[in-house]
């Protein structure tokens, strides 16, 4: 429900942003613009798409080894079959469903504990980040505060000691997760979280890439923060597959414009982000579910 209402209130936005002429927008402008080197950041930027997948198999392959060895080709099938099934769900959080179809049918339960670890370890960067690019301003400390309580603990509950400690307070339907996480060291978790932090790194350079690409004028060190609290916020706001890519491109509207990039410039660069790093995989999941009869 809450989803949805994001989705009214980002077409909402929208609309009352674009409704006049004054702020219209002209596509026809960019793509003029556009030339051989755009081109090619643009082509550089979906490479690295293969890049942004493949570390994700290889954190799947890895998080995965206690329970059932498989190849990396295998895990990076499942998880571009992740990506197609979790289309369908809030948040893509459905994307455990299309992952754990490559393992046996007895190790499908432990699967589904691994991908929730494996999501655990990506949201821990991505709020590291988000807290760091909030570090200047004064108005958040307290949410500042709150956040990186959480982010302690989420790192903390690795330590196997500190993991016992927990289990005697969780409620019972997390005592199974926290029986899992004991499979893994600390060293693992760490590991793990190491494989997250490249991973956020290369969809961060593809952002980056796309809006020079569309005609963008901003410099590196000025888009890292920008970035880090743009990819936090849309973590954390409620969306469907059908509203995602409206939610994301109305944040980036919100943080990027005040660096006074145009709104066909954003707008176009988080449609080829989303083009690139969802909507390619989904039907490339999609391909090999039909093909493995999985689907």
């Amino acid at each position: 429900m809450m989803a949805w209402l994001i989705f009214a209130l980002s077409i909402l936005y929208f609309y009352q942003r674009f409704s006049n002429v004054e702020h219209s927008l002209d596509f026809t402008a960019v793509f003029y613009s556009l030339h051989y080197f755009s081109f090619l950041v643009i082509f550089f930027a979906f490479v690295l798409m293969f890049a942004n997948w493949g570390i994700e198999a290889l954190k799947w392959q890895y998080v995965n080894s206690p329970i059932e060895k498989i190849s990396f080709s295998l895990s990076l099938i499942s998880v571009f079959m992740g990506v197609a099934v979790s289309t369908i769900f809030p948040n893509r959080t459905g994307e455990f469903l299309g992952k754990i179809l490559v393992l046996k049918k007895e190790n499908r339960i432990k699967g589904i504990f691994s991908s929730l670890l494996s999501s655990i370890s990506q949201l821990s960067i991505t709020l590291l980040a988000g807290l760091w690019a909030l570090r200047s301003n004064e108005y958040i400390s307290v949410v500042y505060v709150i956040a990186l309580a959480c982010l302690a603990l989420l790192i903390l509950i690795f330590f196997k000691p500190i993991v016992r400690l927990l289990q005697q307070y969780l409620p019972s339907k997390w005592k199974q997760f926290i029986d899992f996480v004991k499979f893994y060291s600390f060293s693992e978790i760490l590991l793990l979280l190491l494989f997250s932090a490249i991973r956020y790194a290369v969809f961060t350079i593809q952002l980056y890439l796309l809006l020079l690409a569309f005609g963008g004028t901003i410099s590196f060190f000025d888009f890292l923060p920008l970035s880090a609290l743009a990819f936090t916020l849309t973590t954390a706001i409620p969306t469907t597959s059908f509203s995602e890519l409206f939610v994301r491109s109305n944040v980036g509207l919100v943080i990027f414009s005040s660096y006074h990039l145009s709104d066909q410039t954003i707008i176009l660069s988080y449609l080829c982000l989303w083009v690139i790093n969802i909507l390619i995989p989904s039907f490339i999941g999609f391909y090999f579910g039909l093909r493995k009869k999985w689907v």
